[in-house]
C-alpha cells in the first residue's frame, strides 16, 4: 500500500517555516558530510552478505538523468526560492544477490508545493498501471522480469537529506512489504561536481511504524560523477529552454485535440460508442465515449442496454449490410456475370461516405504528431498528468482509426462470393 504524503497539515508545515534556517544551516551541512562520507567509489564490490536495510543503492544514469530532469522543471537557481517545488516519484529496479538494489528508472508522477506533495486518485491510478504494465511484461517474456516498484523518490529544494514524519509515514508503505525499499532525495542546492545531489534512505525499523528513526545508505554510479554531471547539465539547459513550449502542446492536445477536435469527429462521424445517460453519469465519457474495449461488439444484451451507436456509423453498418445482402441474393440467383462490376460500385459507395471522416481524422492525427514533435524528446521528464492526457488522445485516436479501417474492409464484402 502506498500512503498520501502531505505536508499541508498546519503543524508540520509551521514546524518547517519557523524552521527552513536551522535545517538550511544544519540538517543540509550534518547530512552532506554523512553522505560524502559514506559514498564509496563507482568500482566498489558490494559485499556477499548483508542485511536489507544497509543494502546499497546502484543507480542507472537512465533513472538519474530522469528524475533530476523532472525536479529541475520546478526547483533550480533560476526560480525564485519560494516558488521552489517538491516533486514525487516512483522507482523501478530490483534486488541482485541479496546484497545490492538496483534502480533502472525514476518515472516522475507528481509536483506540490514548497514543502509537500498530496496525491489524487489519478497519480494511484497510473501506479497501478505501471506495476500492471510491468507484470504483462513478465507473463509475456519481455524485459527484466525481477523489475517491480522498489521504491520512491522526491526532492527537499533547498532542505537537505532527512525523512519527515510524514515522509516516514509514505517510506512505510514501501519498506513494511519490501525491506530493500528504498527512499530517494534529490536536493539541487547540494549537487556540486562531486556530489551528485541525491541520498538513499531506509528506515532502521519498520515494525516500530512512525516512530522508527532511518539511515543513509551508500549510492554508486554506473558512470563516472564527472560525466553524469556533463550528460546532466546538458540536458538541464535543454529542459530549461524547451519545457515551456513543452506544455502549452500538452495543453494543446487536451483543449484543442481532445475537447474539440476529437469531439467534433464523433459528432460528424461518430464511430465510438456512446454510453446511455441513464447507466453512466461521468460528463466525461459521455463526451468522448467509453474507454472499454467494446467498441466493435454489437449483440451483447449489455451493450445495446448501456451504450447507443452514433448515427454515421450506424448509417454505414446498414448500407454495408444492405449491400452484402444484395450480394449474396445474386449468388444465390446466379448472377456471377454481374457481382464483379455489382461489388466494385458498392465499394465505392463505400469507400465515399468513408471518405470524409477519414479526411476530418487525418488532419487531427497531423495536427497531434506535429505537437509531439516537440513533446517527444522531453517526455520521461513529464508526470502521471501530463503522460494521460497524451495516452488518452492516442487511445481515442487509435479505437476510432481502427474501427474506420474494419468497416472499410466490410465493404471489400469478402464473404459475398464472386
Amino acid at each position: 500500500m502506498i500512503y498520501i504524503w502531505s505536508l499541508s497539515l498546519n503543524s508540520i508545515k509551521n514546524l518547517w517555516e519557523k524552521r527552513i534556517k536551522i535545517m538550511q544551516n544544519n540538517i543540509i551541512t550534518v547530512n552532506l558530510k554523512r553522505t560524502n562520507s559514506i559514498m564509496p567509489s563507482d568500482k566498489t564490490k558490494a559485499p556477499e552478505n548483508i542485511e536489507p536495510v544497509n543494502t546499497p543503492v546502484y543507480l542507472k544514469d537512465k533513472a538519474y538523468l530522469r528524475m533530476i530532469g523532472y525536479a529541475y522543471r520546478y526547483s533550480n537557481e533560476n526560480i525564485d526560492q519560494k516558488n521552489w517545488k517538491e516533486v514525487y516519484g516512483i522507482l523501478i529496479g530490483n534486488i541482485k544477490e541479496k546484497n545490492k538494489v538496483i534502480i533502472d528508472d525514476a518515472i516522475p508522477i507528481s509536483v506540490g508545493g514548497r514543502s509537500g506533495i498530496e496525491l489524487d486518485p489519478i497519480h494511484y491510478v497510473d501506479i497501478s498501471q505501471i506495476n500492471m504494465s510491468m507484470y504483462k511484461n513478465e507473463i509475456e517474456g519481455e524485459g527484466d522480469h525481477s523489475d517491480h516498484i522498489i521504491g520512491w523518490w522526491h526532492t527537499h529544494p533547498g532542505f537537505g537529506f532527512f525523512f519527515s514524519k510524514v515522509d516516514t509515514i509514505t517510506h512505510l508503505g514501501y519498506q513494511g512489504p519490501n525491506p530493500y525499499a528504498v527512499g530517494l532525495i534529490f536536493d539541487h542546492t547540494t549537487k556540486t561536481s562531486d556530489f551528485l545531489g541525491i541520498a538513499a534512505l531506509r528506515l532502521k525499523n519498520p515494525k516500530t511504524g512512525i516512530f522508527s528513526g532511518y539511515k543513509i545508505i551508500e549510492v554508486q554510479y554506473f558512470s563516472e560523477k564527472t560525466a553524469i554531471n556533463k550528460k546532466i547539465d546538458k540536458e538541464v539547459e535543454k529542459i530549461r529552454n524547451n519545457i515551456d513550449d513543452v506544455v502549452r502542446e500538452i495543453e494543446y492536445i487536451e483543449e484543442v485535440l481532445i475537447e474539440k477536435a476529437l469531439v467534433k469527429l464523433q459528432e460528424e462521424y461518430g464511430m465510438l460508442l456512446i454510453p446511455n445517460p441513464n447507466e453512466f453519469n461521468s460528463e466525461k465519457t459521455e463526451q468522448y465515449g467509453i474507454e472499454e474495449d467494446s467498441h466493435f461488439i454489437w449483440d451483447s444484451k449489455f451493450l445495446k442496454k448501456s451504450y447507443r451507436i452514433p448515427k454515421f456509423r450506424k448509417t454505414i453498418e446498414s448500407l454495408i449490410s444492405k449491400y452484402e445482402t444484395r450480394l449474396n441474393k445474386m449468388v444465390i440467383e446466379n448472377q456471377s456475370n454481374n457481382i464483379k462490376s455489382q461489388k466494385k460500385k458498392y465499394q465505392k459507395k463505400i469507400v465515399s461516405q468513408l471518405k470524409p471522416s477519414y479526411k476530418l481524422y487525418n488532419r487531427i492525427k497531423k495536427d497531434y504528431e506535429e505537437r509531439m514533435t516537440v513533446i517527444h524528446p522531453f517526455f520521461n521528464y513529464l508526470d502521471t498528468k501530463e503522460r494521460l492526457i497524451i495516452e488518452y488522445f492516442e487511445k481515442k485516436n487509435f479505437t476510432y482509426f481502427n474501427i474506420l479501417e474494419s468497416l472499410k474492409e466490410k465493404g471489400k464484402f469478402d464473404s459475398a462470393n464472386s
